[in-house]
């Protein structure tokens, strides 16, 4: 079953593009959008916690220009550098695709790790259609995903891979993962009540120069299970197409040195959608990868109880392969390597199992006690 169907009507008219002869495409509405195979219907997301504040930016789709090879790439003016999405033609497939294909339709890497690729593949077979959204929205400032301290803020509960020496020691995180349910929570009287669930590339050892990607609950005016996407420092974009609770989750964050910038491929397996973005930048950090499960302070978390993070993957190997480290979420400033007791503990993850897989366990909703 695929859900959300979009309309799109084009004039055109011939300009260059990144040194490419391609095809403008002016958007308007009309009947069916063009995407990988078939446009998709659905219903509405339910709406996010009221509570948050912030400076929010609509930001609208700004033009549509056909590829040279098929496909079409949209592009939104997000602050700091745009944001294209790359949407092959009908009848694209990836798993036969080569790998300059893939590349020029911001698909992830075809893995060589025989095991990376049995996951890979599972997911490019259910990568059938994009939902174009005709828009965007960046801020929420007042929530938003962070990056971790030295010490590890205690916003962040997961598994990090960790190699300070080397700031080019990764460059891809995959991240896939259950979809969180959200429960009745004993915050709710005290909104904001959130979480984020994400894979991303670097932030720690540098402060800023972090790539996400993965899902949000909570967020002011924005559908629960809602899609984004990082770069910080800007703020992260939330791209107006949701998940179910349940849902399996695929998300890859990848730097590109040739670009230079970062592709953010994001699928909802279950509902075959997928989304893949990218965005130039100049500013790299390498030495981490991550796989979290955060409340940015100070924020509640909300009640998921239990949820699993199937597989997270570190340049196409399990992240157990790298030095890492296990991150848990407590309450107030108390955070992973310096709290007093484990009574605090807002989310807690297992040990890996497979060198890749954990649980995420939710305790205590309250920031603060």
């Amino acid at each position: 079953m695929y859900r959300r169907k979009r309309t799109i009507l084009a004039s055109a008219s011939v300009v260059c593009l990144a040194g490419l002869l391609v095809l403008l495409v002016t958007i308007t509405t009309g009947a069916t959008g063009a995407t990988g195979a078939t446009g998709a219907t659905g219903a509405t997301g339910a709406t996010g916690a009221t509570g948050a504040t912030g400076t929010t930016t609509d930001i609208p789709q700004a033009s549509a220009s056909a590829l040279s090879g098929g496909g079409t790439v949209y592009r939104y003016n997000t602050p700091g550098a745009p944001t294209y999405l790359t949407v092959p033609p009908a009848g694209f497939n990836p798993l036969t695709a080569t790998a300059q294909q893939l590349a020029e339709y911001n698909f992830p890497r075809r893995p060589t790790n025989p095991s990376a690729l049995a996951l890979w593949s599972e997911a490019m077979s259910h990568a059938k259609h994009t939902v174009i959204p005709k828009h965007m929205t960046v801020g929420n400032s007042a929530v938003q995903p962070t990056n971790c301290d030295p010490t590890c803020q205690s916003g962040w509960a997961g598994w990090m891979a960790d190699d300070a020496s080397d700031s080019s020691a990764f460059n891809e995180a995959t991240g896939i993962y259950t979809e969180p349910t959200r429960y009745d929570s004993a915050c709710a009287s005290d909104p904001p009540v959130v979480l984020f669930v994400w894979a991303g590339i670097g932030g720690v050892n540098t402060q800023s120069n972090l790539a996400q990607a993965g899902t949000a609950d909570g967020i002011t005016n924005e559908p629960n299970h809602e899609f984004f996407f990082r770069f910080l420092p800007e703020d992260a974009a939330y791209i107006g197409e949701y998940a179910d609770a349940g849902d399996e989750i695929y998300v890859d964050v990848q730097w590109e040195p040739s670009t230079p910038g970062y592709t953010f491929f994001l699928e909802d397996v279950t509902q075959d959608e997928f989304w893949p973005f990218a965005r130039s930048s100049e500013s790299y950090d390498g030495s981490t990868a991550e796989f979290i499960y955060e409340a940015p302070a100070p924020s509640n978390v909300e009640n998921f109880k239990t949820d699993t993070y199937v597989d997270a993957l570190v340049n196409s190997n399990p992240i157990g392969y790298y030095q890492n480290d296990e991150v848990a979420m407590y309450m107030g400033d108390d955070d992973y390597y310096n709290h007093t007791s484990d009574t605090d503990a807002r989310v807690t993850v297992s040990s890996l199992s497979s060198e890749e897989t954990f649980t995420a366990t939710q305790h205590h909703c309250q920031w603060d006690s």
